[in-house]
């Protein structure tokens, strides 16, 4: 069944996180936080605009694998 009238398909990359780097990004978010909430929201928002950079535009991101 296709989309109807008046409706998108939109295609979303979705990024996942190694457990090893969503871990060091929850460890750091932490550490920024003790010391700074606008440091620790400013970190935040760094990573959001990366994945969005990459989700807008995933050729330009390639993934590489061990």
């Amino acid at each position: 069944m296709g989309a109807g009238p008046g409706t998108a398909s939109v295609n979303v990359m979705v990024v996942y996180f190694h457990r090893d780097a969503d871990r060091e990004l929850r460890e750091l978010w932490e550490w920024y936080s003790q010391r700074d909430s606008t440091v620790a929201t400013r970190f935040l928002r760094a990573v959001d605009n990366a994945v969005e950079r990459i989700q807008s535009h995933p050729p330009s991101h390639p993934i590489e694998l061990d």
